[in-house]
């Protein structure tokens, strides 16, 4: 699984993870396979508020499928 696919998945779609970064839903889907290094720190804490687990590793490299 991709890095953007994990993040979307974990938060519950694209248009809630476009809404939790305050960006567009169009801009979350051009990501491709990563996701952009500037969102990194604001997704790691987003995570934590709401019981999400998610690693920095994670951000950078995916998980299984």
């Amino acid at each position: 699984m991709t890095p953007q696919q994990l993040v979307i998945q974990r938060f519950g779609g694209t248009r809630k993870l476009a809404t939790i970064l305050n960006i567009s839903h169009s801009s979350v889907v051009r990501w491709r396979e990563l996701v952009p290094a500037k969102y990194h720190i604001k997704l790691l804490e987003q995570a934590k508020r709401m019981n999400i687990e998610l690693s920095s590793d994670e951000l950078i490299y995916g998980g299984k499928k």
